[in-house]
């Protein structure tokens, strides 16, 4: 369908060095590479990948920002995708297991265009064909265990990724930040946390 949502040029979006996006979303069809969310073309976004019926998770035009899954992705299946990039690896996790990744460095492409959730404003005829729920976008990379959590959360356990950190998952090399910002999407508006 072309319905979507667009959130205007924010600065919070415009992040630079880390990022790690999330989203529940169950393919209909796999048409032409469908966005999920994106800032841009040239910028950080989820998608699906037409080619090889994957999803996909880039942080910049180039391919060596880019991964694209292994193996393919069942339609009408609800599945939770979740693109890592921590300035040293771009990281793809589907339905909470490592799905692919490679060694990537730089900076995120930014630009001056909105949020898409669905849609590309940098590019028409890239509407998402089926369902999308719970998106998340982080300011910094989250490991194994973070994106796990955020997958149990969105699938109704009782659990705040904070307070996950904090209390169950503690592992070494995560750090419990109280500070962390997450832009949330629910219903028909971002929030902050």
């Amino acid at each position: 369908s072309s319905d979507g949502v667009s959130v205007a040029n924010e600065a919070v979006f415009d992040l630079s060095g880390q990022i790690a996006v999330a989203a529940w979303v169950k393919v209909e069809a796999f048409g032409t590479d469908e966005t999920i969310i994106a800032k841009g073309s040239d910028g950080w976004g989820l998608s699906c990948d037409s080619e090889n019926r994957a999803f996909k998770f880039a942080c910049g035009a180039g391919p060596e920002m880019s991964v694209v899954g292994a193996g393919s992705v069942g339609v009408d299946q609800w599945h939770h995708v979740a693109g890592v990039y921590d300035g040293q690896e771009i990281r793809l996790y589907v339905d909470g297991f490592l799905n692919n990744s490679r060694e990537a460095s730089g900076e995120i492409g930014t630009n001056d265009d909105q949020v898409c959730i669905g849609g590309n404003q940098q590019m028409s005829g890239c509407n998402f064909n089926g369902m999308i729920d719970d998106v998340r976008v982080y300011n910094r990379g989250l490991s194994l265990t973070e994106v796990r959590a955020v997958m149990d959360y969105a699938k109704g356990e009782e659990v705040l990724l904070r307070k996950t950190l904090a209390l169950k998952y503690q592992v070494p090399g995560d750090v419990y930040n109280p500070k962390q910002r997450v832009m949330l999407y629910r219903g028909r508006e971002w929030v902050m946390r």
